[in-house]
Protein backbone atom coordinates (compact mmCIF):
# COMPACT_ATOMS: atom_id res chain seq x y z
CA UNK A 1 0.00 0.00 0.00
CA UNK A 2 1.95 3.03 -1.21
CA UNK A 3 1.72 6.29 0.68
CA UNK A 4 1.47 9.40 -1.43
CA UNK A 5 2.58 12.82 -0.26
CA UNK A 6 0.68 15.64 -1.94
CA UNK A 7 1.83 19.23 -2.21
CA UNK A 8 -0.79 21.76 -3.23
CA UNK A 9 -0.21 24.17 -6.08
CA UNK A 10 0.33 27.17 -3.80
CA UNK A 11 3.57 25.66 -2.48
CA UNK A 12 4.85 23.85 -5.57
CA UNK A 13 6.87 26.81 -6.87
CA UNK A 14 8.65 27.12 -3.54
CA UNK A 15 9.45 23.41 -3.52
CA UNK A 16 10.82 23.63 -7.08
CA UNK A 17 13.06 26.50 -5.99
CA UNK A 18 14.40 24.50 -3.01
CA UNK A 19 15.17 21.55 -5.25
CA UNK A 20 17.04 23.76 -7.71
CA UNK A 21 19.06 25.51 -5.01
CA UNK A 22 19.80 22.63 -2.67
CA UNK A 23 19.34 19.26 -4.39
CA UNK A 24 21.76 17.35 -2.17
CA UNK A 25 20.15 18.67 1.02
CA UNK A 26 16.66 17.92 -0.34
CA UNK A 27 17.66 14.34 -1.14
CA UNK A 28 19.25 13.89 2.28
CA UNK A 29 16.21 15.19 4.15
CA UNK A 30 13.72 13.20 2.07
CA UNK A 31 15.75 10.01 2.59
CA UNK A 32 15.69 10.74 6.31
CA UNK A 33 11.89 11.11 6.20
CA UNK A 34 11.63 7.80 4.32
CA UNK A 35 13.88 6.13 6.90
CA UNK A 36 11.76 7.31 9.84
CA UNK A 37 8.53 6.44 8.04
CA UNK A 38 9.43 2.87 7.20
CA UNK A 39 10.84 2.29 10.68
CA UNK A 40 7.49 3.34 12.15
CA UNK A 41 5.54 1.22 9.66
CA UNK A 42 7.72 -1.81 10.40
CA UNK A 43 7.19 -1.34 14.14
CA UNK A 44 3.42 -0.91 13.70
CA UNK A 45 3.15 -3.90 11.39
CA UNK A 46 4.98 -6.13 13.86
CA UNK A 47 2.77 -4.87 16.67
CA UNK A 48 -0.41 -5.64 14.68
CA UNK A 49 0.72 -8.99 13.23
CA UNK A 50 -1.20 -12.02 14.47
CA UNK A 51 1.01 -14.29 16.55
CA UNK A 52 0.78 -18.02 16.79
CA UNK A 53 4.40 -19.09 16.51
CA UNK A 54 5.97 -15.66 15.93
CA UNK A 55 7.33 -16.58 12.51
CA UNK A 56 5.23 -13.97 10.68
CA UNK A 57 6.25 -11.23 13.08
CA UNK A 58 9.95 -12.04 12.88
CA UNK A 59 9.80 -12.18 9.07
CA UNK A 60 8.69 -8.54 8.81
CA UNK A 61 11.56 -6.36 7.64
CA UNK A 62 12.27 -3.04 5.97
CA UNK A 63 14.54 -2.04 3.14
CA UNK A 64 15.46 1.41 1.94
CA UNK A 65 16.87 2.60 -1.34
CA UNK A 66 17.33 6.04 -2.78
CA UNK A 67 14.15 7.99 -1.91
CA UNK A 68 12.04 4.89 -1.37
CA UNK A 69 11.47 2.30 1.28
CA UNK A 70 9.56 -0.91 1.71
CA UNK A 71 8.18 -2.98 4.57
CA UNK A 72 7.52 -6.61 3.71
CA UNK A 73 6.80 -9.92 5.37
CA UNK A 74 9.00 -12.81 4.33
CA UNK A 75 6.64 -15.73 4.80
CA UNK A 76 4.40 -17.09 2.06
CA UNK A 77 1.23 -16.93 4.15
CA UNK A 78 1.51 -13.24 5.07
CA UNK A 79 -0.82 -12.23 2.25
CA UNK A 80 -3.48 -14.62 3.56
CA UNK A 81 -3.16 -13.13 7.04
CA UNK A 82 -3.44 -9.62 5.59
CA UNK A 83 -6.40 -10.14 3.24
CA UNK A 84 -7.93 -13.39 4.45
CA UNK A 85 -9.13 -16.45 2.56
CA UNK A 86 -12.50 -18.03 1.95
CA UNK A 87 -12.10 -19.68 5.37
CA UNK A 88 -11.25 -16.64 7.50
CA UNK A 89 -11.29 -12.87 7.24
CA UNK A 90 -8.27 -10.69 6.78
CA UNK A 91 -6.36 -9.32 9.77
CA UNK A 92 -5.13 -6.24 7.83
CA UNK A 93 -2.10 -5.91 10.09
CA UNK A 94 -0.08 -3.96 7.51
CA UNK A 95 -2.99 -1.81 6.34
CA UNK A 96 -3.83 -0.84 9.92
CA UNK A 97 -0.23 0.14 10.60
CA UNK A 98 -0.04 2.38 7.54
CA UNK A 99 -3.42 3.99 8.16
CA UNK A 100 -2.64 4.74 11.79
CA UNK A 101 0.67 6.36 10.84
CA UNK A 102 -0.38 8.42 7.81
CA UNK A 103 -0.49 11.74 9.69
CA UNK A 104 2.88 11.11 11.33
CA UNK A 105 4.46 10.14 8.00
CA UNK A 106 3.11 13.30 6.38
CA UNK A 107 4.63 15.26 9.27
CA UNK A 108 8.06 13.70 8.61
CA UNK A 109 7.95 14.93 5.02
CA UNK A 110 6.70 18.39 5.92
CA UNK A 111 9.52 18.71 8.44
CA UNK A 112 12.03 17.55 5.82
CA UNK A 113 10.85 20.29 3.47
CA UNK A 114 11.03 22.86 6.27
CA UNK A 115 14.63 21.85 7.08
CA UNK A 116 15.63 22.31 3.46
CA UNK A 117 13.89 25.69 3.27
CA UNK A 118 15.59 27.04 6.37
Amino acid sequence: MPIEIKIDSSTIEGVKEWVRKRPAEMKKQLNRAVQFSIADVERGTKKNAPVRTGTLRTSIHRTQRNLEGEVAAGVHYAIHQEYGTKYFGGRYFMTKAVRSLTAKINWYFVEALKRVAS
